[in-house]
């Protein structure tokens, strides 16, 4: 009778010792599985998981429990049979005994059944932790007290556990590097923000509510631009009138009043909550203010599928301009940081993001075209120009006559 119950406990020892490694060594993406399964295993895992304190304290005193009472039994036994100095025997043989039966060999199978193991010990847990409620309730307190007040686990899948999965998944060739980058690219579109994807104020026509038609066009021409803000006056929001709005309007209406009313969004929101709004917005735009309330530029849906969809895509491939007589050819367009990658240059600005506002800020003023100046060995050659805006600008290393 006494073999019997001790190789109960052995094996309540083992059940303990795997379930303390098949409920811990669940991934955040197994126990995600769960939660939204409907099987009712799987309800009791997670129920269990959300308090992973009170789980552990559970396990860690029922398997001290038939430990210590394994060897008690296991003790009396040798002492009945052999004596006293029986005693060290009966330590050493159940040392032995926990060691590969309640601990090595069951941690080993649920490691690698760690799923299964959950989802048939779950059940007898949560009766042991029942049972155990005034003894949990105690070494609860005591935790409070040295750590704190327990948290209760967030089983929500973070953005590292989407990288890691999206790795995996890329190593085990589920998914193509080109597919990964854009997945990865998703997770950060809630750190980019709206003024790192608009059109500047400097490159979108702006005009007041009383400008006529002809203005608004020679304005939109001038810009090379589709689109016209108009500001209101006091207390009124800003518009937006389009070139085929204008020519199917007539000359009688005035512009504001053709205008369509725009989303207002403030320079530091999301591309992510862009994209909610954009559901929302009949014209696909969106006005960027700055910290003051005043205009900061202007936010298109083709910017912002290009911010998603674009730069994944070409992201690690640097850019090539096209070279004439040593000159390198630039859109005035270009961001300084891409000029800098693609030339080794250093060029840094406050102000400005683009290349041709960097290159405005050392002349002073908009050059005219041709106008030559160097800088941290470089020359600087206004290629194109508007009254408004640098297009095109040529850079070539001194002395490269290549």
């Amino acid at each position: 009778m006494r073999i019997i119950a001790l190789c109960i406990l052995l094996a309540l020892s083992a059940f303990f010792s795997g379930s303390e490694t098949a409920f811990f060594s669940l991934s955040r993406f197994e126990v995600q599985r769960m939660a939204i399964d409907e099987r009712r295993w799987a309800h009791r895992v997670t129920r269990l998981l959300s308090r992973p304190g009170r789980l552990l304290i559970a396990i860690l005193a029922g398997n001290m429990i038939v430990n210590v009472s394994a060897t008690a039994l296991l003790t009396a036994v040798f002492l009945q049979l052999v004596g006293p100095s029986a005693v060290p025997i009966a330590v050493a043989i159940m040392t032995v005994a926990v060691l590969i039966f309640g601990e090595i060999t069951p941690k080993v199978i649920a490691v690698e059944h760690n799923a299964q193991w959950a989802r048939l010990s779950s059940g007898l847990l949560i009766a042991i932790k029942t049972v155990l409620t005034p003894l949990i309730a105690v070494l609860s307190a005591i935790q409070r007290m040295a750590l704190g007040e327990e948290k209760v686990d967030d089983l929500r899948i973070d953005e590292i556990d989407m990288r890691s999965a999206l790795e995996i998944a890329h190593r085990q060739g589920a998914i193509e590097g080109e597919f990964r980058e854009l997945l990865l690219h998703f997770l950060t579109l809630d750190r980019i923000t709206a003024e790192e994807v608009m059109i500047p104020r400097t490159r979108v026509p702006i005009t007041g509510k009383c400008t006529t038609h002809e203005e608004i066009r020679a304005l939109m021409d001038e810009h090379e631009f589709d689109v016209c803000i108009i500001e209101g006056g006091e207390g009124e929001r800003p518009r937006i009138i389009a070139k085929s709005t204008l020519r199917r309007g007539g000359e009688e209406a005035s512009a504001w009043d053709l205008a369509e009313e725009v989303f207002l969004v403030p320079f530091s929101k999301s591309v992510a909550d862009l994209f909610r709004d954009l559901r929302a917005s009949k014209l696909g735009k969106f006005v960027v203010l700055d910290e003051h309330g005043d205009i900061d530029g202007l936010i298109e849906a083709e910017s912002l599928l290009l911010e998603v969809y674009g730069r994944p895509i070409l992201e690690g491939k640097p850019l090539e301009f096209p070279r004439m007589g040593g000159w390198f050819l630039i859109s005035g367009e270009t961001p300084i940081a891409d000029v800098n990658s693609a030339l080794g240059t250093c060029w840094e600005s406050e102000i400005n993001k683009t290349i041709a506002g960097a290159i405005i800020e050392l002349f002073g003023e908009i050059p005219a075209p041709g106008s030559q100046i160097e800088h941290h060995g470089w020359e600087i050659r206004a290629i194109k120009t508007t009254p408004r805006k640098l297009t095109l600008v040529g850079l070539k290393r001194m002395g490269d006559d290549n």
